[in-house]
C-alpha cells in the first residue's frame, strides 16, 4: 500500500485537498449566502454528501490502474491481495475525513452521525468500484459506474430508496436506512474480491 501511494505522486493529496479545502469553504461560504443563509452543519452535510463518497474512492481507482492495467500486476495477481489492500485504503480514506468533522458543532450528536454516515456510503462506494472494475475489467467503467451511483444515490426517487445512500441525509433514524446499503456495499465487495482472485 505505501508503495502504491508513493506511486500516486501529487495526485495522492486530491481527496485530502477535496477534505480539508474545499468542503469546509464550500461549506462555509452557503452559510454566507444573502437570500437564504443556513446553518453551518446543516451546509457541511449537504457538502459532505456530493464530495465525500465520490472522493473516497480516489485511492482505490489509482490502485486498481496499476492492478489492472499496469505492468506489475503480477505481484498483486501471485499474492491475492486485492481485498487486503481495498481494506486498507478504505481505512486510510475514512482516517482522513475524520478530521473534517471535529471541528464543527457536535452537541447534538449531528456531526458524530455525518460522519458515520459518509462511512456506510464510502464502504459501499468502494464495493461499487471493486465489482465494476473486475466485471468489466476495466477502470473507466468502475468511474463511470461510482459516478452514476453517487447521482442515484443521492436523488429523490422513492423506488430506489433501499440502496440511496441520500436516504440517511437528514434522517433521526438513518442507521435504519443504513443497514440494507451495509449489506449491499458487503456483496459488491464479495464479490469484487472473488473476481479480483479469478482475474488474471
Amino acid at each position: 500500500c505505501y508503495l502504491q501511494a508513493k506511486n500516486m505522486k501529487v495526485l495522492f493529496f486530491v481527496p485530502l485537498f477535496v477534505f480539508y479545502i474545499v468542503i469546509p469553504l464550500m461549506a462555509y461560504a452557503y452559510t454566507l449566502s444573502p437570500i437564504a443563509p443556513q446553518d453551518l452543519n446543516i451546509t457541511l452535510e449537504q457538502v459532505s454528501y456530493l464530495f465525500v463518497p465520490v472522493f473516497s474512492v480516489w485511492w482505490l481507482y489509482l490502485s486498481l490502474k496499476e492492478y489492472l492495467e499496469g505492468e506489475g500486476n503480477e505481484l498483486l495477481v501471485m499474492s491475492g491481495g486485492i481485498g487486503a489492500m481495498s481494506a486498507v485504503f478504505f481505512c486510510a480514506t475514512v482516517i482522513s475525513f475524520l478530521p473534517v468533522f471535529l471541528f464543527y458543532d457536535n452537541s447534538m450528536g449531528e456531526t458524530t452521525d455525518l460522519f458515520l454516515q459518509m462511512t456506510v456510503a464510502s464502504f459501499l462506494m468502494y464495493g461499487v468500484v471493486l465489482a465494476a472494475a473486475f466485471a468489466f475489467r476495466s477502470v473507466a467503467v468502475a468511474i463511470l459506474a461510482a459516478l452514476c451511483y453517487a447521482i442515484l444515490g443521492t436523488s429523490a426517487m422513492e423506488e430506489f430508496s433501499l440502496i440511496e445512500y441520500g436516504s440517511m441525509q437528514g434522517s433521526v433514524m438513518w442507521f435504519h436506512e443504513a443497514m440494507p446499503l451495509v449489506v449491499l456495499g458487503t456483496v459488491f465487495w464479495v464479490y469484487g474480491i472473488l473476481c479480483s482472485k479469478r482475474y488474471r
